[in-house]
């Protein structure tokens, strides 16, 4: 279950004080099914806005109604069901035509049936990768040819981008030129590996992609946790928190989801 929200937090010290987009990478110990799930989400948490990842049989019906109900407020994101390719496919475009925002594929499914990334960027819909590990230079090429394809197409990498050895960002290789992509975002989600070792990572991230190309999101872990964990090993300033929570995400999502009333204008990410 993946959920990427805009969330109004009281003042904290470890909590963001305005706006934000979030990036949960596993809310389904979050999201309660049944009839208004997606409505009470938004209530009980004071959601700005939310893009919920619902897959097939796990109240992706509700959630649409919940989208068709407040489409400013609420979009919703499926997932391919099957084993075969052609059952791949065919969930894939049955949800599409249902009127999905978007869809989340893991990467294996991006290396071995590309014709399921093309589906969604000809239907020009958001696209979230999933990867258990290292993305790896065949999913990022893969991915890359994607965005050639597709030029108007939007990319959220999810868990980090894959944690790796800084090696993988090296200037020249493929994980290099995916993570700079002005298509593509990196979601800071999950607790991956020791604070050291993510941290490591995470410098090589900054120092390839930027601040503007990475989001917060979380990962079966409390929002202040999650917040406080990237505090901790990015040292973010008071704009890049800003940038984080809410501007990067929002200048990529604005094609699938509109701004919310009160949010700033972020700038623009080239």
């Amino acid at each position: 279950m993946v959920v990427i929200a805009g969330v109004v937090f009281e003042s904290c010290c470890t909590q963001p004080t305005f706006n934000t987009f979030r990036v949960l990478v596993d809310a389904q110990a979050e999201l309660r099914p049944g009839p208004g799930m997606l409505t009470r989400y938004l209530e009980e948490h004071r959601f700005a806005a939310l893009v919920a990842l619902c897959p097939p049989g796990l109240g992706q019906r509700d959630a649409l109604r919940a989208a068709r109900a407040d489409p400013s407020r609420v979009a919703v994101l499926g997932s391919p069901a099957g084993r075969w390719p052609h059952e791949l496919a065919d969930s894939l475009q049955a949800q599409l035509t249902d009127g999905l925002d978007g869809m989340a594929l893991d990467a294996d499914l991006v290396v071995a049936h590309p014709k399921l990334m093309d589906m969604v960027g000809l239907a020009r819909r958001l696209m979230l990768v999933r990867s258990k590990g290292p993305l790896g230079p065949v999913a990022a090429r893969a991915l890359l040819g994607y965005l050639d394809r597709h030029p108007g197409a939007a990319v959220l990498l999810g868990d980090w981008a894959g944690v790796s050895t800084p090696d993988r960002l090296a200037c020249g290789t493929p994980e290099a030129e995916l993570v700079r992509c002005r298509q593509v975002r990196v979601v800071c989600a999950g607790p991956g590996p020791a604070d050291s070792a993510l941290g490591t990572w995470g410098r090589a991230l900054l120092e390839r992609a930027g601040w503007e190309r990475l989001v917060w999101g979380t990962a079966g872990e409390a929002p202040d946790t999650s917040w406080a964990r990237i505090l901790k090993v990015l040292h973010p300033g008071e704009d890049e928190r800003e940038g984080l929570g809410a501007g990067h995400a929002l200048s990529l999502l604005r094609a699938v989801l509109p701004a919310p009333r009160g949010f700033r204008e972020p700038p623009a990410v080239v």
